[in-house]
């Protein structure tokens, strides 16, 4: 029996409508992490469930691979549009530097979102 269930609010993982059956089976976190980086979402969960360094641990790993990537990488010209195209779903979306897929590019280097605007600033 697990401790706790941790569900999506929101997209293509999301079990939101299994709430109420999840719920009887453990305590059920539902987040909505469509606008959080991994960071953060690793973060807050790692608080919730008391593993802390664990989690601080993790993203200081992926940060050195990090500087380690970008120095390997040749990026396209930019600005850059990236769209994800869903077979079965019939369904495309556009990742801009609001979502956490478009939060991930921008620290690879991309910038720029669906609407030519620049990408954020940090």
């Amino acid at each position: 029996m697990p401790d706790l269930i941790p569900v999506s609010a929101t997209g293509g993982d999301s079990a939101l409508p299994l709430y109420d059956q999840l719920k009887t089976i453990a305590p059920t976190l539902v987040i909505n992490y469509d606008d959080k980086s991994w960071q953060t979402l690793l973060t807050q969960l790692g608080q919730i469930t008391g593993h802390e360094q664990q989690a601080s641990a993790r993203i200081a790993d992926f940060n050195k691979q990090l500087v380690s990537l970008k120095e390997k990488m040749k990026l396209p010209p930019q600005p850059v549009t990236a769209l994800v195209y869903t077979a079965a779903a019939h369904s495309a979306n556009i990742w801009t530097p609001e979502s956490a897929q478009g939060q991930m590019l921008e620290q690879l280097g991309f910038s720029g979102d669906a609407a030519g605007r620049p990408a954020r600033q940090p």
